[in-house]
C-alpha cells in the first residue's frame, strides 16, 4: 500500500473472497493497483516461510470465521535411545550409514487472534509452543467473563484460571480500549496469579521508553 511491493495476506479460507473484494474497493477509491498475493490457508495446511519453517492454523472461537497462527520449524535430534553413547559410538553409526537422528515439528510462535477462552481446551500445540501471542481484551469486573465470551473475547480472569494450559512464554495483548496503559499493567499484576507472574508478558501496555527486545513489557509486580 505504500510502494512497498507485492505483500502476501494469508487469511482463512472461508473470507479469501471477502477480502479481495475489500482490496478491489480499495483499489478503485484509492485509483492504484495494490500489489498482493491473498493465500487462503485452512486449518491442517501449511504454508512454508523458508528455513525449515512453515505457519499452520488452527480453528478459533470468534462471532465470525477466524483461527490462529503457529509457526514451526523442523528440525532433527539425537533418538532417545542414542543418548548415552558417546560421540565415538555415534560417528562409527553414522558411518556404517545408520540413522541417529529423528526429525521433529516443534512450534516456534502461536497467535490466537481473535478468540474465546477454548482455544486453549482445545488447541494442544498451544501448550508446547515457545511463545504464545493470545488476546485477552477484558481485564476486570466491567465486563464478566460470559459477557466477555458472548462478544467472542478472552477474560483475564480466564487465563488465569488455566496456567496448565499455557506454555513457559506467554504474550498477552488486544486489550479493549477502555483500559490505559498504565491500568492494564496494574490489573494483570493484580489479578494474575503468582504461578503465571514470570511467564507473562504485555504487548502494549508497557509506559514508553520502556518495552524489552521484543517489545513486550515483563509483567511487574
Amino acid at each position: 500500500m505504500m510502494k512497498m511491493g507485492e505483500s502476501t495476506y494469508v487469511v482463512p479460507a472461508a473470507i479469501a473472497a471477502d477480502v479481495e473484494r475489500l482490496f478491489g474497493a480499495a483499489e478503485t477509491l484509492d485509483g492504484g493497483a495494490i500489489p498482493r498475493r491473498v493465500v487462503p490457508l485452512a486449518p491442517g495446511a501449511e504454508l512454508s516461510l523458508g528455513k525449515n519453517r512453515f505457519v499452520r492454523p488452527f480453528p478459533t472461537f470468534h462471532r465470525v470465521p477466524s483461527q490462529g497462527y503457529t509457526i514451526w520449524e523442523r528440525r532433527t535430534r539425537l533418538r532417545d535411545e542414542l543418548r548415552a553413547l558417546d560421540g565415538a559410538a555415534l560417528g562409527r553409526m553414522r558411518r556404517a550409514g545408520q540413522v541417529v537422528d529423528e526429525a521433529r515439528e516443534v512450534p516456534v510462535l502461536s497467535f490466537t487472534g481473535d478468540t474465546r477462552v477454548e482455544v486453549l481446551e482445545r488447541t494442544p500445540e498451544l501448550q508446547q509452543t515457545e511463545t504464545l501471542i493470545i488476546e485477552t481484551t477484558f481485564l476486570d469486573d466491567r465486563v464478566t467473563v460470559e459477557e466477555a465470551g458472548h462478544m467472542g473475547h478472552i477474560h483475564l480472569d480466564e487465563v488465569s484460571a488455566r496456567p496448565d494450559l499455557l506454555p513457559r512464554d506467554v504474550v498477552l495483548h488486544h486489550f479493549s480500549a477502555r483500559y490505559g496503559a498504565e491500568e492494564v499493567a496494574r490489573l494483570c499484576g493484580q489479578r494474575l496469579p503468582e504461578a503465571l507472574a514470570d511467564r507473562v508478558r504485555l504487548l502494549g501496555a508497557a509506559p514508553r521508553g520502556a518495552p524489552d527486545a521484543e517489545g513486550a513489557s515483563p509483567l511487574r509486580r
